[in-house]
């Protein structure tokens, strides 16, 4: 869960382009900076998520949450931490992953949330 103030946002954005990654869609990474830019993908084009990925790591995306049904507070309490590509990274728990992704409804949230359950029952 990253929280979306405009320091914390610099400070990710720089960090994540220095890595070598870049947006899923065909955006400036910096256009995610904007907040007047962030309220319009959510109100006019439905847009819940800003996805990056790094080209030479194509297996792994990962989902910025514009819109999030549970408190950010509540997100960070129960977070995991785990090593991603070198980087320590917070990552939501897994009921929280359901609860986001279920409210996303993308198809392929709506896949992760299947395997997230049976991941869960192991």
């Amino acid at each position: 869960m990253l929280a979306l103030d405009d320091e914390n946002l610099a400070r990710f954005v720089l960090h994540f382009k220095q890595a070598g990654w870049v947006p899923v869609l065909p955006l400036p990474f910096d256009t995610l900076l904007d907040s007047n830019k962030r309220a319009d993908w959510i109100a006019n084009r439905n847009l819940r998520v800003f996805a990056i990925h790094h080209p030479k790591k194509n297996a792994m995306t990962l989902d910025v949450l514009l819109v999030t049904p549970i408190p950010v507070q509540q997100i960070v309490a129960q977070a995991v931490s785990l090593p991603i590509f070198g980087e320590k990274v917070c990552v939501a728990s897994i009921d929280d992953l359901i609860q986001m992704k279920s409210a996303v409804g993308r198809p392929v949230d709506l896949s992760d949330v299947a395997a997230l359950k049976k991941l869960k029952s192991v």
